[in-house]
């Protein structure tokens, strides 16, 4: 079994890497608009992750180790050359990158129409993969029928909004 180093020279087991899944796909589409975007504005993007990542102790448990060298990994990564940020961000697809994006503090660097932008290609992406949307593929995003009734969606009340 692979072995992950953590920042503390120690290093966990972790499973053989995986095809990434379509979560890990999108990720990787919406860290490519972020990467654009900091080729055209490193300043004031790595500013608004600096200023995200300072909030994270209130949204997650940084106690925990795994999650402690995530918030320690983006530190360093945000001290890299904006070009070398970009790279990683979206280029590199190991379990340390793929947590990463899935942690990542980038939240508000694109606009609403970047997101959708964004969101509208990956879903043209993945249907010219053979994989539908994931909007068309869930009964209750389709409008129910006159005797269908659409099933209730409940989530449980978050805390914080989600970082990205």
């Amino acid at each position: 079994m692979a072995q992950l180093d953590d920042c503390d020279g120690g290093a966990w087991p972790v499973a053989p890497l995986s095809a990434p899944t379509r979560e890990d796909r999108r990720s990787v589409a919406f860290h490519r608009a972020i990467a654009k975007k900091l080729r055209s504005q490193p300043a004031k993007v790595v500013e608004k992750a600096e200023r995200n990542l300072a909030k994270f102790p209130s949204v997650i448990d940084v106690s925990h180790p795994w999650a402690a060298q995530l918030v320690s990994t983006w530190r360093r990564w945000l001290a890299l050359h904006p070009e070398e940020l970009a790279r990683r961000i979206v280029e590199e697809d190991g379990w340390l990158e793929r947590d990463m994006r899935q942690s990542s503090p980038f939240a508000g660097v694109l606009t609403e129409q970047e997101r959708y932008k964004v969101l509208a290609e990956f879903r043209r992406a993945e249907e010219g993969r053979g994989r539908p949307s994931q909007a068309n593929s869930q009964p209750w995003s389709r409008r129910p029928g006159p005797k269908a009734k659409a099933p209730a969606m409940t989530m449980p009340p978050r805390k914080r909004p989600l970082m990205v």
